[in-house]
């Protein structure tokens, strides 16, 4: 028994300093263009989800927004979203394309997540990863109208896209950018009500 006890305190000591000596190495190599092994992958994948499940627990339930405030949103999308994330009838553009993890098909995460967790991850971000923390540049209802479109993209097609954006078949949009941008100066956030968990609108 003592050996034991020995053995597992004398291999938790150690793992610290493997991993140190592993990173001072430089024998991990830190290229986007290099894939993530599946133990990484997985690894990865489970700390981002659970942060994130975690983390949405405390985020209010989403607002109610007028069809007004929901094509603000698909504005928003449609010029900060939409290079890294692709939208329908549209591909990633050369940063999403060169990203690593790649960045997911957002139809796909609002037709499966939770309203709270896609305002989370939009209002804060995610470390290593390129996603950029909005919170920073928008207020909590600005980034609800985002969220609001986000939700309605499974099932849309390339043309209802188009015409919800405001763009043409060639991809020009005819939206205007200051009406974006206008929203992209730091703004005070909101405040946070009690704990609630958001429903998936439509549901999954």
């Amino acid at each position: 028994m003592r050996k034991i006890l020995y053995t597992t305190v004398s291999l938790l000591a150690a793992a610290p300093l493997f991993g140190i000596g592993y990173a001072y190495s430089g024998a991990y190599n830190v290229a986007a263009s290099a894939p993530h092994s599946e133990l990484g992958r997985w690894y990865l994948d489970l700390l981002r989800s659970r942060s994130i499940e975690t983390r949405a627990a405390t985020v209010s339930v989403r607002p109610p927004l007028s069809d007004a405030e929901i094509a603000e949103g698909a504005a928003h999308f449609d010029q900060m979203c939409v290079d890294c994330h692709g939208a329908p009838g549209r591909e990633r553009g050369i940063y999403g394309k060169g990203l690593r993890p790649t960045p997911p098909d957002l139809a796909g995460i609002a037709a499966h997540g939770e309203a709270s967790e896609l305002f989370w991850v939009v209002r804060h971000g995610i470390k290593l990863a390129g996603m950029p923390a909005f919170g920073a540049t928008h207020d909590d209802h600005e980034l609800w109208k985002i969220v609001a479109f986000v939700q309605e993209l499974p099932g849309m097609s390339p043309g209802e896209y188009q015409q919800r954006t405001g763009r043409d078949a060639r991809g020009s949009s005819h939206t205007t950018r200051e009406h974006v941008s206008s929203a992209c100066s730091k703004r005070p956030v909101t405040g946070r009500s009690k704990k609630r968990r958001a429903s998936i609108i439509p549901p999954a």
